[in-house]
């Protein structure tokens, strides 16, 4: 996919670190908020925050995703983000039943999952490298969302998996097309039509889960993958984000000359003179993004 590069948002430049809290996210209201945001060093961390009821996703809290993804993808300080569920029990546990039990037309049905959809896309094809810091048990369309980020870090004791056929359903938010890519047709369709739970283990073995660390460490070595990323130059990572979608959409011959296409502008930016210029000064460069 071709990402075109978003438009600067009017966000304020000067503070290194902040923090949206509930009301904040959505025009400051005073409701509650089921989605948290904190940002530092160019590092942002979405959390969905209903724990109560294993942060199932209801129609708000999916709206309070889109707007904030939305925000997010056109902030041009940002370096990389992580979603991560609150608690340590569920990462995020798909669709809330309970609210969409009730959604009886076909009409009703998609538009709930176009909405979501919508968040997964943004996710997948936002301009930074996205981290899923799966700290417990992430199934149905909380495993699509995961599979939708870039990376996922996740916690020893994590299960994962499609467990949408054991409600006679099938994957609606993007989850089915993007689990063929990311495991190959076999595997994904035997978890498809299975709905098997997978160790954190046995999803790093099929190329699932990227990582897999103690459940105390799963946010701490998430950020330490996004502050690694973070200090690299951003017009270059932008660059890689955008070549590995595009090559996942098109013949090889069309993503070498994609990748020829990027390469140029980013050899003439200050950021390639700043590393260069370190390189030979034996210091640490300082990209900024120009």
């Amino acid at each position: 996919m071709t990402a075109s590069r978003p438009s600067p948002a009017p966000f304020p430049c000067s503070a290194p670190t902040r923090t949206l809290k509930r009301d904040s996210i959505n025009g400051g209201d005073g409701l509650k908020r089921n989605v948290l945001y904190s940002e530092e060093g160019g590092v942002g961390v979405v959390t969905v925050d209903r724990p109560e009821v294993h942060n199932a996703l209801n129609m708000g809290t999916i709206r309070e995703l889109r707007e904030l993804c939305l925000k997010l993808k056109a902030e041009e300080r940002l370096r990389a983000l992580i979603l991560t569920g609150s608690g340590d029990k569920t990462f995020l546990s798909g669709g809330d039943l309970k609210e969409f039990r009730h959604l009886k037309t076909v009409e009703e049905a998609r538009h709930m999952i176009s909405t979501m959809k919508e968040v997964t896309d943004l996710l997948s094809g936002f301009p930074w490298p996205v981290i899923a810091a799966i700290n417990g048990l992430a199934v149905g369309g909380g495993c699509e969302t995961a599979v939708a980020c870039d990376f996922r870090v996740a916690s020893r004791t994590a299960k994962m998996g499609y467990r949408q056929i054991r409600m006679g359903l099938i994957s609606g938010w993007g989850g089915g097309p993007r689990l063929v890519h990311l495991i190959g047709k076999g595997r994904a369709l035997r978890l498809m039509t299975t709905g098997e739970l997978l160790s954190a283990e046995e999803a790093m073995d099929i190329g699932l889960v990227d990582q897999v660390v103690a459940a105390d460490q799963v946010m701490p070595s998430a950020l330490a993958l996004a502050r690694t990323i973070a200090e690299n130059a951003p017009l270059a990572v932008r660059a890689y984000k955008r070549l590995v979608q595009m090559t996942a959409r098109v013949p090889l011959e069309a993503a070498l000359e994609f990748e020829t296409e990027l390469f140029g502008p980013v050899w003439v930016s200050e950021d390639h003179d700043e590393c260069v210029r370190a390189f030979f000064e034996k210091r640490k460069p300082n990209p900024v993004g120009r």
